[in-house]
């Protein structure tokens, strides 16, 4: 492997550039499923048809081999470049694994931070990935080098999911996990709660094996969405000892469609995502401020809007309005009828976001607290950064979370969906 930097960073940018879309897989501990989920939701990708790469970057700890049926498969080589390729496990399904590089499965790999880092930008410049709709990447549990090192190389990340299990203990970590995805400001897509209630197969009924309630909680206090609640199911388990995808040979149970669920899920915040990032030529941008010309924390409660007249990409024109009292609806007609097409806004209600697009307008959510002039700016220039939240929960009163108070924005608190 080369030691050429201007040329790693060249065959870096060649290799992300074939990729449309990045989605990194994480956890804030061990134990929980998270591969199993990278797995299925790389085959539910592919299933839906789409062209998927998935890199495993749990270095000590490689599963990826073994779940998609490749161990014992080396790389293939690049017969002009001389670069390695990733597997190809299937028609227009390509893995990359550590255990792909190893002589033995029963190998350990006994290295410090460095060579791992190391490795992991290798992953993505002397390996060599065809043109990609998804790139799935299952990382290590924790939030320590790996997670860290993954997102920094395969910037920009489209959004991350997080992987838990029903009872607290685990939501503990996921709770970390958020914080560490908020601070590098990647895009959190959702949750998935892994091995949820049993269902016995010869009586039917439905056993909790984990203390439940710790995914409401984590979408009430953080807004962020649950994409599927994953039964427990033994064939799960089985399919992937056996290598092969538990999402296609077992395609009616409820957790194979529990997966083709989130992979609908990423899907469309991604196809939102990409819409929403895309600048506008020309239209009206609104944008909730506070007084001092910051942008408001919460679209339904903002003081005043500022609005941003653009034409061939520039902004022509600006005002300030108040908006009107609050009523179902009313936000949005009333930019509607300011001419808006577009509003960057911090958190909003999920019925508040339903209003805005059924009148036609685009809803950019989880724009930071900067002044609204540079937003604006940075949303033209194609470099603004958001986090999607159905709610942001930092804009307590005296009353608690207000957000519980708009109930005109979505027929009641639209933070917990109803």
């Amino acid at each position: 492997m080369t030691e050429n930097l201007e040329q790693q960073k060249v065959w870096k940018e060649e290799n992300l550039g074939r990729v449309k879309h990045r989605i990194v897989v994480l956890s804030g501990k061990g134990g929980v499923g998270k591969s199993t989920v990278a797995v299925n939701l790389a085959y539910a990708l592919l299933m839906k048809g789409y062209k998927v790469g998935i890199m495993d970057v749990d270095i000590h700890g490689p599963s990826l081999a073994k779940m998609v049926g490749i161990e014992g498969r080396p790389l293939g080589t690049d017969q002009k470049s001389g670069r390695l390729l990733p597997v190809e496990v299937l028609t227009n399904l390509y893995a990359l694994s550590t255990a792909s590089l190893l002589e033995s499965p029963d190998q350990a790999i006994i290295w410090r931070g460095p060579m791992k880092m190391k490795l992991i930008q290798q992953f993505m410049t002397d390996i060599s990935w065809p043109e990609l709709d998804y790139l799935v990447v299952d990382c290590p549990p924790g939030t320590g080098d790996e997670p860290l090192s993954v997102l920094q190389e395969l910037t920009p990340v489209d959004g991350a999911v997080v992987v838990s299990t029903p009872q607290e203990v685990s939501y503990l970590d996921v709770r970390k996990s958020i914080d560490f995805l908020n601070q590098l400001q990647v895009p959190i897509l959702g949750f998935v709660e892994n091995m949820g209630a049993m269902v016995c197969p010869h009586c039917g009924h439905s056993v909790e094996l984990f203390p439940s309630g710790g995914a409401a909680r984590l979408e009430e206090e953080f807004g962020v969405e649950l994409l599927a609640r994953v039964p427990f199911d033994v064939d799960l388990g089985t399919s992937g000892d056996q290598g092969k995808a538990y999402v296609f040979n077992y395609a009616k149970k409820p957790g194979a469609e529990a997966f083709m669920k989130a992979a609908s899920r990423v899907e469309e915040i991604i196809a939102e995502q990409d819409r929403a990032r895309k600048p506008i030529s020309q239209g009206v941008i609104a944008v909730p401020a506070l007084p001092d010309g910051t942008l408001s924390s919460h679209f339904g409660h903002a003081p005043l809007f500022r609005f941003y007249t653009v034409q061939e990409g520039k902004v022509v024109a600006t005002k300030e309005a108040t908006p009107p009292p609050h009523d179902h609806g009313a936000l949005a007609s009333w930019l509607k009828e300011q001419g808006v097409c577009l509003v960057l806004a911090g958190g909003m209600g999920a019925g508040a976001k339903e209003s805005l697009e059924e009148s036609g307008i685009l809803p950019f959510i989880g724009v930071p607290e900067l002044p609204t002039e540079k937003v604006v700016e940075s949303y033209l220039a194609g470099t603004l950064k958001n986090t999607p939240t159905l709610c942001d929960h930092s804009h307590q009163g005296e009353g608690g979370c207000s957000c519980h108070s708009h109930g005109d924005e979505g027929g009641g608190c639209s933070c917990h969906n109803h």
